[in-house]
């Protein structure tokens, strides 16, 4: 299995240290649930936008299908298309005042960012949110300026679990999957980064978001400041 993760020497004074460095040259992220928090935002908007037509989601469907874009849930409660084109809108515009209301910067984020560009790595979002909710995610949360690509599920014919948006990065950045690792929050998005032959991290939500975990298993444990280990699929 080649290895994803390098070691670079400094010179500190006398000695000399080795510090671990990724390996692949493009990290390609999720948004929602990984990058920005709002998940509870959209489960609430689309509550809301559903209220509003005398409608409802339960607990049970809202879980499975987290992740998955507002129009395939739509679909999948069975709606008419003039219903979910009202809902649907609604739902956009509840999601993006809650984004502007409630979205902050997440310092560990902005690190792991940081650390990323500066070691020269390209930076992507694949997500199935809309485009103009990623966008207003990036501007609230100060991430756009480490961001080169952006692919949305107006970009993607499919969303995943289909690994449709990853093949379209891949193809965008012109890299091969093997240069490159997906950092994804739910089996969804893992399944379809597979698909495209994408290393994956896994994550539970932003706050586990850093840079060790983008690197391979035994290094990540070690570097991990809470003694514990990281999924990678």
């Amino acid at each position: 299995m080649t290895s994803s993760t390098t070691w670079t020497s400094t010179n500190i004074g006398c000695g000399t240290i080795s510090t671990p460095t990724l390996r692949e040259s493009v990290v390609l992220f999720d948004l929602d649930g990984v990058l920005i928090a709002a998940r509870p935002w959209h489960r609430e908007a689309l509550r809301q936008a559903l209220r509003e037509q005398g409608l409802d989601i339960t607990p049970a469907q809202e879980a499975e299908w987290e992740g998955l874009p507002t129009r395939v849930k739509l679909a999948n409660l069975g709606l008419g298309a003039d219903i979910s084109k009202a809902v649907a809108d609604e739902k956009q515009r509840l999601t993006l005042r809650l984004l502007h209301a409630n979205a902050r910067p997440l310092p560990n984020v902005l690190e792991t960012l940081k650390r990323l560009r500066l070691e020269g790595k390209r930076i992507g979002i694949c997500s199935n949110a809309m485009r103009a909710t990623v966008y207003a995610a990036m501007w609230r949360t100060g991430i756009a300026k480490y961001i080169d690509l952006v692919l949305s599920n107006e970009e993607a014919r499919v969303p995943k679990p289909d690994p449709c948006i990853y093949l379209m990065a891949l193809s965008c950045i012109k890299e091969r999957a093997e240069n490159v690792v997906a950092v994804e929050d739910n089996e969804k998005g893992v399944r379809a980064a597979r698909g495209a032959g994408i290393r994956v991290v896994q994550v539970s939500d932003p706050s586990e978001v850093a840079y060790w975990r983008l690197l391979e298993e035994e290094v990540a444990q070690r570097l991990d400041p809470r003694g514990g280990s990281r999924e990678t699929v």
